[in-house]
């Protein structure tokens, strides 16, 4: 495998991008180090494919602190059961908007029906 440059890549990257990965570098560098090949790559595809919690884990598993890896488990999962809670109370919100709309809508036909005056039929 090829050596890459990285501080002459950093370096060639805008200042602002160059200070986030610095950054970046200072928090997790130790740990990313830690990682062999296929961790890293891995790490690297999670961060691409969006799956960020499966890619902070995989740092979080490099680091010697049980205590963290079992708060950012229960963090995960408290979200997730939040999320759960907050997608049922949205889909009733929207079920009683829909009643609410066929309601409204059934009134106005009312009201204009009530308005219109029809021939009679004699």
């Amino acid at each position: 495998m090829m050596g890459i440059d990285i501080a002459g890549l950093i370096e060639s990257m805008p200042t602002e991008l160059q200070t986030i990965i610095n950054d970046f570098i200072t928090a997790y560098g130790v740990d990313i180090k830690a990682m062999t090949q296929d961790e890293v790559m891995a790490f690297i595809n999670d961060i691409g494919n969006g799956k960020t919690v499966e890619a902070h884990r995989a740092l979080l598993e490099k680091k010697s602190d049980d205590d963290a890896i079992a708060e950012w488990d229960n963090l995960i999962n408290d979200t997730a059961e939040v999320n759960a809670d907050n997608a049922a109370a949205i889909a009733k919100q929207k079920e009683m908007l829909a009643t609410l709309v066929k309601a409204l809508a059934g009134l106005g036909v009312s009201l204009i029906v009530s308005q219109v005056n029809f021939p009679s039929v004699e």
